[in-house]
């Protein structure tokens, strides 16, 4: 299996030799999926450059994406500018910290779970109120001394 060198496949400290290591490195880059995935590589290369050399699509097909990108900047826009409307942020902020009289809370989001989402158990052990992740609730252990 391993070339044959002077010393046997190992070398004169027991050590694989040179030719072992090259042999066995060369055996291991054939891998049966390494050219499968070259293949489908060149497919999908292919597929992709017939699709966009393609003549019978319309203008409007191939240009899709950039109405896409267009479409959502302006749609981001016009929300940012209406100052009528608060930003999410500014909504959580409103709700005063949530006062818990255990040192762990587990936060739903939502007294409804179809409204929330995956529980947040939070350590209380801070000064500071603890944020949730998910929904920015923020809570503070009551310290009723």
């Amino acid at each position: 299996m391993f070339p044959s060198s002077a010393n046997g496949p190992s070398g004169p400290s027991g050590s694989p030799t040179r030719e072992m290591i090259a042999f066995t490195n060369h055996e291991s880059n054939k891998s049966p999926f390494s050219e499968r995935r070259t293949h489908q590589e060149q497919m999908a290369s292919t597929l992709l450059k017939t699709l966009i050399k393609s003549s019978n699509l319309p203008s409007s097909t191939r240009n899709l994406c950039l109405l896409t990108n267009g479409i959502v900047s302006n749609h981001t826009a016009k929300w940012m500018q209406d100052t009528s409307k608060k930003s999410p942020m500014e909504l959580i902020n409103e709700v005063p910290p949530i006062k818990v009289e255990g040192r762990i809370v587990a936060c739903e989001g939502d007294s409804n779970p179809a409204l929330g989402h995956p529980i947040e158990f939070i350590c209380l052990d801070l000064k500071e109120p603890a944020v949730c992740k998910y929904c920015g609730l923020r809570y503070v252990q009551d310290h009723h001394h």
